[in-house]
């Protein structure tokens, strides 16, 4: 077997991870101070000894896939979320180790004792960017209670737990709860419930995406699908002036192409360094590389609402056939992710490290008497469904290897694009599936949004669990917000689908960047910004 794979190595483009979901963080208890949480930091440029930061130039950023849609509504991945952030804006944000939550477009909150009515006060010198339909008006409550109703109807939703909002002044809103809910601060730190006027929604129509209209430190100047987008700064924010003149996010989906960028100037910063470039990086004195853990994680889910996969001895089976160590050696072999083995990454505060003993172990004869048992002794054909690349392609090609040489299983590889892919997921027209889930440090977003009935039809929730012990456990870690009892249930959480195994936790992203040497003060996280209460971006001139 140790041959078979080292062959398989040769096929194997180490590249990064996946396909990119998102959500957020800590708890609070009725003032806008932190949980108490203690995440891993993020990595954050601290600016070198003499250095004045520089206000002036467009930052060229190289994006790895394409953003579809900058309406929050539509939200479905990371790079649209990149852009997002920079242009609108939500009540709340993350600090820069994602310890607590800031004041954003809310100055203060409160919270009632049964945890169902949230109250913010609004800052009062908040102003739209000017558009064809309203020339830069100040944000109020209606314009809160608009976009976060209107973002419950969002394709990635995160505010299910929203009820309604209630409008008490011209600044000052009660958002209303149908059950109290420890992730609903976290999920109004996401670019899905950013706050934007009604009047751009409505006139700019189906052609919003395209138009996005916020509050934030830059505006958007054009929008170019599959080729580029353009941002500059708002001399109006109300916040601290942003150094940068503006940003180009440039779509290139070639991640080798992106090292050739960061030397010929094409770009000045690459979020996605990967494979032979992570090297290439180290080794270039004119480029910097960033790297830090990721609040992410990588797997192989099987849909337990139909067909093979049903049966769990079955998804036993072909967890313990496949050396996962050795499987991520071939996939990540310059560092992009590190072997996981539990639903739960070592970024979040949920993790606990004794949980790994819980996790499958590589025993081919022990998968080989589980197929048996399910009737299965010769084997089967199965499909996998995935996001094409060329990670997604090689980590195919390993389990194609491995299930056909220890559980004769003949595994059918169907790469597409992404909105196949992601239809085919959401509907549960697959067998199995390979997904990441990128999200900040509170524990539901691993494990109830990926494992909870009522995400059924939602990614990453593609294994359509639907088991009632699993869907108490999430209700009660989300009914209490205390996070030392929130942190106890979601060790029962990690067993339960330990035992259960609907997915193969195969890998823990890292977060890879480059950069030419001229960015100083990048913070490096899954939801990124330009400038805001913590960060400004600047560049040498």
């Amino acid at each position: 077997m140790k041959k078979m794979f080292l062959r398989l190595l040769s096929l194997a483009c180490a590249c990064s991870v996946l396909v990119s979901c998102g959500g957020k963080g800590p708890s609070s208890d009725g003032s806008h101070s932190g949980s108490g949480s203690q995440p891993p930091q993020s990595t954050t440029q601290e600016p070198e000894e003499n250095l004045t930061p520089q206000k002036g130039g467009i930052l060229k950023i190289g994006l790895e896939g394409t953003p579809k849609s900058l309406d929050p509504k539509n939200r479905t991945n990371a790079y649209e979320s990149r852009i997002i952030m920079q242009i609108a804006e939500t009540l709340i944000s993350y600090s820069n180790d994602q310890s607590e939550y800031l004041p954003c477009l809310a100055t203060s909150w409160t919270i009632s004792e049964d945890g169902l009515e949230y109250t913010f006060q609004l800052r009062e010198d908040a102003h739209f960017h000017p558009s064809d339909y309203q020339d830069g008006r100040l944000m109020t409550a209606e314009d809160v209670k608009y976009s976060l109703e209107r973002a419950k109807e969002a394709k990635n939703v995160t505010l299910v737990m929203l009820d309604h909002v209630e409008v008490l002044d011209e600044f000052s809103v009660k958002c209303v709860l149908n059950e109290a809910n420890a992730i609903f601060m976290d999920a109004l730190t996401g670019p899905t419930n950013v706050i934007v006027a009604k009047e751009d929604v409505e006139g700019y129509g189906d052609m919003f995406g395209e138009h996005l209209i916020g509050t934030g430190p830059f505006r958007l100047i054009e929008f170019k699908l599959d080729d580029y987008t353009s941002i500059e700064r708002n001399d109006s924010y109300w916040g601290a002036e942003p150094y940068l003149d503006g940003a180009i996010f440039k779509i290139i989906t070639d991640t080798n192409q992106h090292v050739n960028g960061l030397k010929s100037g094409e770009i000045d910063l690459s979020c996605k360094i990967s494979g032979e470039a992570v090297q290439l990086v180290e080794n270039d004195p004119n480029l910097t590389l960033m790297k830090t853990p990721n609040t992410g994680i990588n797997f192989i889910g099987f849909n337990t609402e139909s067909g093979i996969t049903t049966d769990v001895r079955v998804r036993q089976a072909l967890a313990q056939a496949v050396d996962l160590q050795d499987l991520c050696l071939g996939l990540y072999q310059y560092g992009e992710a590190d072997f996981a083995g539990q639903p739960m990454p070592p970024a979040s505060w949920g993790y606990d490290p004794s949980m790994d003993a819980l996790k499958q172990v590589y025993d081919p004869e022990n998968a080989k008497a589980l197929l048996a048992d399910a009737g299965y002794p010769d084997g089967f054909s199965i499909t996998i469904t995935l996001a094409n690349s060329s990670v997604n392609s090689s980590l195919a090609t390993i389990l194609q290897s491995y299930w056909k040489t220890n559980l004769n299983v003949d595994l059918k590889i169907d790469l597409c694009d992404w909105s196949v892919y992601s239809q085919a997921v959401t509907s549960g027209n697959f067998e199995i599936y390979v997904v990441g889930v990128d999200s900040t440090v509170d524990p539901h977003n691993f494990t109830g949004k990926c494992l909870g009935s009522s995400y059924i039809g939602t990614l990453p929730a593609g294994c359509r669990l639907n088991n009632p012990e699993m869907d108490a456990l999430i209700a009660q870690s989300l009914s209490q917000t205390d996070q030392a009892q929130r942190k106890s249930v979601y060790q029962d959480i990690v067993a339960l689908t330990m035992e259960l195994q609907p997915a193969i936790y195969f890998s823990n992203s890292n977060l890879l960047w480059g950069t030419n040497g001229k960015v100083h003060g990048l913070s490096q996280k899954t939801y990124w910004y330009l400038c805001n209460n913590e960060v400004n971006v600047w560049m040498e001139q």
